[in-house]
């Protein structure tokens, strides 16, 4: 569960993984087309897991995108309903920076009311 504090947190970068590039990047093209996100970051890595309690270990693109927290749901319906992974890796960070670059993603990204 997140607790979400308006006044303290703003803005967020939410990170999933994908098995192939081509994934991350549908999500991503759908994600800019809903102005949800500013921008996006893709990092080869290579994952280590148990899942079904089996382990593995496999090369994964990891994706951060930069946006506002109020947007959070609506990405995370997003990220769920075009991830090809029954329970995607979702995690979200507050991200605090420059006033410059917060003002950018806030300009970037469509407006919602906090109310």
């Amino acid at each position: 569960m997140i607790v979400i504090m308006w006044e303290y947190m703003s803005h967020i970068q939410i990170e999933t993984t994908f098995e192939k590039r081509e994934d991350a990047e549908k999500l991503v093209d759908i994600l800019l087309d809903n102005n949800l996100i500013a921008c996006a970051h893709f990092c080869d890595i290579t994952a280590v897991y148990v899942w079904e309690g089996k382990r593995y270990k496999d090369p994964q693109v990891l994706l951060k995108v930069n946006t506002q927290e109020i947007l959070y749901h609506d990405c995370e319906k997003l990220i769920k309903k075009n991830h090809p992974d029954k329970v995607p890796h979702i995690l979200v960070t507050q991200a605090n920076g420059s006033k410059e670059y917060l003002s950018w993603i806030d300009g970037s990204v469509k407006q919602k009311s906090k109310n």
